[in-house]
């Protein structure tokens, strides 16, 4: 029988402890190993900043908007309130996420539960609603969960509902397209 976990029940029952201190992803996990007996799950605050040289990077979508494909590493179990800021422009932007070849609204997709994804890719699509100028400053905001061993194998062996997505078998699928 298929085991069936629903994300916010599970990260409700969970004891999720956050550390305020960490810089990078080994600090989180050496946070994680001092505080297992006190925690399930261990958190973290990332930004990505980033910079593109030049406009000759961008590539043209349907439409003739200019965008660039941000591949968001794995560095944790889980990712969520995630952010995108322009820092050196004020043009228009819009973002879109990618997991796998399926695109989300970043309005209605509240996390990416890499652990349960293991097969499919993360990336952020930002789309310039105007032709940019040369060298675009960015920064990308997120948390970054890492689950004891045991919570993320049970995560990995589990079909996973959020409220807009299905994780099975390594893949992430809307739950409107089933």
């Amino acid at each position: 029988m298929e085991n069936v976990i629903y994300y916010d029940k599970f990260m409700d029952e969970r004891h999720v402890l956050h550390c305020d201190t960490a810089k990078d992803s080994e600090d989180c996990l050496r946070f994680l190993i001092e505080n297992e007996k006190n925690a399930d799950i261990v958190s973290y605050n990332k930004t990505d900043k980033f910079s593109l040289l030049s406009v000759d990077v961008l590539k043209t979508d349907e439409n003739n908007n200019y965008y660039y494909d941000f591949y968001v590493a794995r560095t944790g179990d889980i990712l969520d309130n995630i952010s995108f800021k322009l820092l050196n422009q004020n043009i228009n932007t819009k973002i879109s996420f990618y997991i796998g070849g399926y695109q989300f609204d970043p309005n209605i997709v509240k996390e990416v539960i890499f652990c349960a994804a293991m097969y499919h890719e993360f990336k952020i699509r930002i789309t310039f609603l105007e032709k940019p100028l040369n060298e675009i400053e960015f920064a990308i905001n997120s948390r970054v969960y890492f689950l004891g061993d045991k919570h993320r194998k049970q995560m990995a062996k589990s079909t996973i509902i959020t409220k807009t997505n299905i994780y099975r078998y390594g893949d992430c699928l809307q739950l409107n397209n089933l």
